[in-house]
């Protein structure tokens, strides 16, 4: 699918963030709370890319050419100008080249969209099959005699695949990888056999879980 070039305000960080998942940020290099100050005023996104090598200057921070569009959902403004704010995965974009121009890192992007699915039904039984074994395991880290849970995972296979890989213990160059699949069948294959292994190992199959990740997805039944 054709897309249209933009030119985006980039962070790079030494993270992963997946669309559609929330992460909160403490902001306090200039350059960044003038970028995020620019995207308050503007009401517009920004991208976190991961950080494949750091140096000195920006031009040195070399980020991934695959990352995610956020949007900022909540922000705090301290006394001394830091930030914290708390964004959401939008959409996956690809960088075509860079503009130092400002203080910050910006990147002429496209947005990066799955390939079609042939095999929908293929798609269903990989989805249902995933759901079940993510949920078996959120019950088995989190449940206890105080309260049960229910897991409310997305219905949409490709959110579905996004919500899992964010949730698991990966390490960054890994959850890099399932970030650039544009196949959501392969990436849900590659989460089943993640999530198989897990099911027979499951001292630590999650990483730690916060409040944003549980309010979207777990509630109290």
């Amino acid at each position: 699918m054709a897309s249209e070039r933009e030119l985006l305000p980039l962070f790079p960080l030494n993270t992963v963030l997946f669309p559609h998942s929330r992460t909160q940020l403490h902001i306090f290099e200039p350059k960044y709370r003038q970028m995020i100050q620019f995207c308050l005023d503007m009401g517009c996104p920004f991208g976190i890319a991961l950080i494949r090598s750091e140096g000195d200057t920006q031009i040195q921070t070399e980020p991934y050419l695959v990352g995610t569009k956020v949007r900022i959902v909540e922000s705090f403004l301290y006394e001394d100008g830091r930030m914290d704010i708390t964004v959401e995965g939008v959409e996956r974009f690809r960088i075509r080249d860079f503009n130092e121009e400002l203080p910050y890192l910006r990147g002429v992007i496209e947005n990066l969209y799955e390939i079609p699915e042939e095999d929908q039904d293929r798609l269903f039984e990989l989805s249902t099959e995933a759901r079940a074994m993510a949920e078996m395991l959120i019950k088995e880290h989190v449940d206890n005699q105080e309260f049960a849970i229910k897991v409310l995972f997305p219905d949409d296979p490709e959110h579905l695949s996004f919500a899992i890989a964010n949730m698991l213990e990966f390490s960054p160059i890994r959850k890099q990888f399932f970030l650039e699949l544009v196949e959501t069948s392969v990436r849900l294959e590659y989460l089943i056999e993640v999530l198989s292994e897990l099911s027979r190992n499951v001292s630590s199959p999650l990483r730690k879980l916060t409040a944003i990740d549980l309010r979207d997805w777990v509630t109290p039944n």
